[in-house]
């Protein structure tokens, strides 16, 4: 028994030691640590389409959903602030009528969104085992769509930027393991300016406003 003891308070020691050396690397962020967030989810809001430079009336309006794919790096610039880049891609089914006046068999085309932002964040809490961050993200972003064949074939892009705030929240079962969930909302604005190669929706503006909701698994590799 005393053996044991004896024992447990040099562990004990040195588990205090480490952690009076190294408080930073008792916490799950902190300064020097790279983390990379891989996450899948869903997405919504309004969905609106205009013509170039015009924003107050729209050609079509209404509420789409959305599916949501992003991979996001970060990497801890002090025990509370972090940068980081991240691009993502969405998925939405919408009237090919509604929004951009051309008809299909079908009526919908699969209209995907992709984003390449700049992240900042601050994170409020954290704790050896999970850290949650408020997280703004600015970048360019662009709305493709493209099918059919021949005479019936239609391609549309549009490019423009976009700008996003969410909430992270991570939770890690080992060292560098862990589950991540997120909440964001976001407004992105997509022109065909400068675009010539569309054969539907030419001179008609994108823009899309929502939240998003995501699930998935961040790796968290210490400095």
């Amino acid at each position: 028994m005393k053996n044991n003891k004896i024992t447990f308070s040099l562990i004990a020691s040195l588990v205090l030691l480490f952690t009076a050396i190294n408080p930073a690397y008792s916490q799950a962020y902190h300064k020097g640590v790279f983390i990379i967030n891989l996450s899948e989810g869903s997405t919504g809001g309004t969905y609106s389409t205009y013509s170039n430079g015009e924003h107050t009336n729209p050609i079509g309006y209404g509420h789409e959903g959305g599916t949501r794919d992003p991979i996001a790096l970060e990497y801890g610039i002090s025990k509370h602030f972090g940068i980081g880049l991240s691009s993502g891609t969405d998925f939405y089914y919408v009237n090919a009528q509604k929004y951009y006046g051309f008809g299909l068999p079908t009526d919908q085309v699969k209209a995907t969104t992709s984003e390449f932002t700049i992240d900042g964040s601050y994170h409020f809490i954290v704790t050896p085992h999970m850290d949650f961050a408020a997280v703004l993200s600015l970048g360019g972003s662009s709305v493709f769509f493209s099918g059919g064949s021949g005479d019936q074939s239609y391609k549309y892009t549009s490019k423009g930027g976009i700008e996003r705030l969410g909430l992270h929240g991570r939770f890690y079962i080992g060292n560098h393991f862990g589950f991540l969930v997120m909440a964001s909302m976001f407004s992105m604005t997509n022109s065909t300016n400068g675009i010539n190669n569309n054969t539907v929706g030419n001179g008609i503006t994108t823009k899309i406003c929502g939240s998003a909701l995501e699930f998935g698994f961040c790796y968290r590799i210490r400095k």
